[in-house]
């Protein structure tokens, strides 16, 4: 008999039941009554284990007691030490200034140096019912019986932690005291909810390590990584990690100095040997965001309480992980020795001399003020509006008419904040503002389409663009023509009349975008940051065309925003919205206007097609995950080569839910027939004449997005095969061409997208 639990089938479950007609008088004459069923279910058959540590005892060895359920609750039995680690740590609070820091009971010796690891090999009991016990096989009562004679102090926070291993990872802990006290101190600094924000799901050491408050157990002070000398210290770690290839010790090389770009700069490196020696060279990470926000992974809350600890529990330790050309047992003070790698504020013997100097109001201001970001601080206080085009307020579907068309638009700056700045008056004059002097920047771009749409796919070609060496891109104003062009309306809003359009009919768009410039040091009266602010979009229809939005593929502020806080690029000049970048990156535009000759890629063009750029970047450096065979070679301003190649993503890459708005990736709607739905082919061609579309070559919709990740000629084959994707044709060979990813690949469907990327 087969026993139903939730939705898992347990053939070989212990049931109980107990029915009518044997001896229950719950339901009425000729039907059944209750029907209980209790039941376990076996590990072998179990998909999924979440595991609860309940209770622990430390008289010699630790006992824990734990129960195991799977997903629907149903208790979980014949779990072995194969699924199973543990491990025990104490909280040592902090002495001469230094923070409070993890000490393992259980280490092991590696090379000499002392690691804090995990162990197995106690004694677990199946108590019945999903319940366990483990008794450890270390006795941490005895310092003698712990390798690195770790001594006991039940009077301090402990925490056991457990790894399960053979179904979906989980660390489950639980703090005490084993004197029966109640925890006073705590060290909660960092949630793994703001880590998987970038890392979808962080994973570590096999995949069996997916929680911080795991991490820190064997993370701790002392903890080396033998091979290369390197702390494995959690905040060291972390912070050397995320600093990457800005590390003092990568930039400037073994030397440390920064010597202007000679002698032995960029040849540094840092790594750690890790799980299965494997080498982890970490000399290349890029921090997606500033390196000063702080509080992308520290923030105080409920689950971490500690968690503004960076601002005033300073170590010679957290700091010195980033800034690690500084010696702090060297005088680096003007007055002193003046040693290059000396500490700029004298000799630090320990941390308790930190807080002289580094709080507010001392010589060197707090750790916070320090790492200030005077960009972070004034985003908030711009705003780019877009209020009319050709004089019809945008949320009335403006129709800009007239052959050829001339667009007008109005639009203004403003301070959502409410401040008081000159620019976001009534009086604001462009000429004269400080945040739109010298170094500021502010433009009106313009992209169309021109092909025959549905209502729901516009997609930006901008034929007929007058750039003759730069195809496909959209035409924009800059600040110098709005302050000698823009009319002041005298209320804060400016109208600028822009050149004909080459378009008759279609839908086009407007777009408002720049940056702005804000004092580093407030009340300097110095304005010199480049100010990113989000760019403002608005469509219209010309000459009478039905209004067409371009598809929203992403969620910049909700998906992008999770690694960049702010997605801009272009100095700072675009900003925040996917819907100003298609405006440019259509699929019609490459950067051989960048070029001269061949670039460095071996290649005379590269599409900037914003769906192939994208996934292309962030696959850069995928190779050996089965993704990207070479990276991706853009040029952009100045003629400057971008190499990909070395970019790693920090989530799950094949994960499109990362980016991706739901129903915007799978193969289906209009893009089950992309070409016949208004979606443009991929120029990756431009011809002889660069300046006419007709005579460049394409590649297919579907096919450009796919061989973005899976560029190789096996990968190629399969979509011309299979899927009657085309690559290199021209106009004519698109006209004729019809994708048939879908029938394969579509929700539902043999080879459906979403299963073939894992995606729950």
């Amino acid at each position: 008999m087969q026993i139903s639990a939730g939705r898992l089938v347990l053939p070989f479950a212990l049931v109980l039941l107990t029915l009518s007609g044997c001896g229950s008088d719950d339901g009425k004459d000729g039907l059944p009554g209750d029907t209980t069923i209790v039941g376990v279910l076996p590990a072998s058959s179990a998909e999924q284990l979440a595991a609860n540590i309940e209770d622990v005892e430390v008289n010699s060895a630790p006992v824990i007691t734990f129960t195991a359920t799977d997903g629907n609750g149903v208790p979980i039995a014949g779990l072995t030490s194969s699924n199973l680690r543990f491990n025990i740590a104490k909280l040592k609070p902090g002495a001469m200034g230094d923070p409070s820091s993890w000490q393992n009971y259980i280490n092991r010796l590696a090379g000499g140096e002392l690691q804090g690891t995990t162990e197995s090999d106690g004694t677990l009991e199946d108590l019945g019912n999903g319940q366990y016990r483990y008794t450890f096989a270390t006795d941490i009562t005895d310092p003698a019986n712990t390798v690195g004679n770790i001594s006991y102090e039940p009077s301090l926070t402990h925490r056991v932690a457990m790894q399960i291993s053979g179904f979906p990872a989980s660390n489950p802990t639980i703090d005490f005291r084993p004197d029966g006290g109640k925890i006073s101190l705590q060290r909660e600094i960092v949630e793994t909810a703001s880590c998987n924000s970038c890392h979808n799901k962080l994973a570590l050491h096999g995949g069996g390590r997916v929680e911080t408050k795991y991490c820190v157990t064997c993370h701790n002070p002392g903890s080396t990584d033998p091979d290369t000398g390197n702390t494995v210290d959690f905040k060291v770690l972390i912070h050397k990690i995320h600093m990457g290839e800005e590390l003092p010790s990568v930039a400037f090389g073994p030397n440390l100095i920064d010597d202007g770009g000679s002698g032995d700069d960029g040849t540094g490196t840092y790594q750690i040997v890790g799980y299965l020696g494997r080498v982890h060279d970490y000399s290349t990470v890029v921090f997606p965001q500033d390196i000063r926000n702080c509080t992308k992974c520290h923030s105080e809350s409920a689950e971490t309480p500690q968690g503004d600890n960076w601002k005033t529990a300073i170590s010679m330790e957290a700091c010195g992980s980033c800034h690690d050309n500084i010696d702090f047992s060297k005088d680096g003070s003007d007055t002193g020795a003046n040693d290059p790698l000396g500490h700029s504020g004298g000799v630090v013997s320990d941390n308790s001399e930190c807080k002289t100097c580094h709080a507010s109001g001392r010589i060197a201001g707090s750790v916070e003020e320090r790492h200030r970001n005077p960009v972070a601080a004034a985003e908030p206080t711009f705003k780019f509006n877009i209020l009319k085009i050709c004089g019809t307020a945008i949320d009335m579907d403006p129709d800009c008419s007239g052959t050829p068309v001339t667009p007008t638009v109005t639009f203004s700056v403003s301070d959502p904040t409410g401040g008081t700045h000159g620019y976001a008056n009534s009086n604001y004059n462009l000429n004269t503002e400080s945040e739109f002097g010298s170094g500021a920047s502010l433009n009106v771009i313009t992209g169309w389409g021109t092909v025959t749409m549905e209502a729901d796919s516009l997609d930006y070609n901008n034929d007929n663009a007058p750039s003759a060496s730069r195809p496909a891109r959209a035409e924009s104003v800059n600040l110098s023509y709005l302050k000698a062009n823009a009319i002041d309306n005298g209320s804060g809003e400016f109208t600028v009349t822009l050149a004909a359009m080459p378009i008759t009919s279609g839908s086009a768009s407007v777009a408002l975008e720049g940056h702005p410039r804000a004092e580093s040091v407030p009340g300097s009266g110095s304005f010199d940051t480049s100010i990113p602010v989000k760019g403002a979009v608005a469509y219209f229809g010309v000459n009478g065309s039905p209004l067409v939005e371009r598809r929203v593929a992403v969620d910049v502020s909700t998906k992008c925003d999770k690694c960049h806080a702010t997605l801009s690029l272009h100095g700072n000049n675009r900003a925040d919205n996917a819907q100003l970048c298609v405006l440019c990156h259509n699929p019609r535009n490459t950067d051989i206007g960048r070029r001269s000759g061949t670039g460095i890629d071996g290649k005379a063009e590269e599409t900037v097609d914003l769906k192939v750029l994208i996934h292309a970047i962030h696959a850069g450096a995928e190779e050996e995950h089965g993704f990207r065979e070479k990276g991706i070679v853009i040029y952009g301003y100045g003629g400057r080569s971008h190499d990909f190649s070395h970019v790693r993503f920090p989530g799950i890459l094949n994960d499109c839910t990362t980016c991706h708005n739901d129903g915007t990736y799978e193969l289906a709607g209009k893009w089950e027939a992309p070409l016949q739905n208004g979606i443009q082919a991929t120029t990756i061609d431009s011809g002889i004449d660069v300046a006419d579309q007709t005579d460049d070559l394409y590649t297919t919709p579907t096919a450009a997005v796919c061989s973005a990740c899976h560029d190789g000629a096996t990968a190629r084959a399969h979509m011309e095969n299979n899927g009657g994707a085309k690559f290199a044709v021209d106009q004519a060979g698109i006209a004729a061409s019809y994708e048939t990813c879908s029938i394969c690949h579509g929700p539902g469907k043999i080879a459906d997208l979403e299963v073939m990327h894992g995606i729950d």
